[in-house]
Order: structure tokens, then sequence, then C-alpha cells
């Protein structure tokens, strides 16, 4: 969790209005039972698990393009 935190004081602390609303966890790791719940308790943001990508096929692992994918999550403003 440390150097996650590492990642989130990063990200705020590079524009003011950087916020951080939700955090969505998938592959890997995220499949351990109620790390959702671990995540949401210990920074107090809702966390999600995602199972899957509508509209999104790729016939392997999407875990290996996940970085990739969540590149593409855009703030509404943008």
């Amino acid at each position: 969790m440390g150097k996650i935190h590492t990642v989130f004081k990063y990200y705020i602390s590079r524009e003011i209005e950087n916020e951080i609303h939700s955090i969505l966890l998938c592959g890997g790791l995220s499949n351990i039972e109620n790390v959702d719940k671990l995540f949401e308790d210990y920074y107090n943001i809702p966390t999600i698990l995602i199972e899957n990508i509508d509209g999104i096929f790729i016939m392997k692992d999407t875990n290996k393009y996940m970085n990739c994918i969540g590149s593409l999550i855009r703030n509404e403003d943008e």
C-alpha cells in the first residue's frame, strides 16, 4: 500500500485540481478475496473490481493489456 500511496501522492501533487475519486482494480492480485474492501478501507476511496470490459475484445489475457486500456479512461472534461 505504501508504494501505491506514493503514486497517488505524485498524481495529486502535479496539479491542484487532481483528485482521486475511485480506484479500479483488475487482474493479478485483484483476484484476492476482499482486496477491494482492503483498498477502500485503507484509502477511504470507493474501489471497484473490474471483471470484464464491455466493448473490448482481446483473444488473449486481458491483464497483459490493462495498462494500455487504463490509459483510455478519461475525465469527461478532457
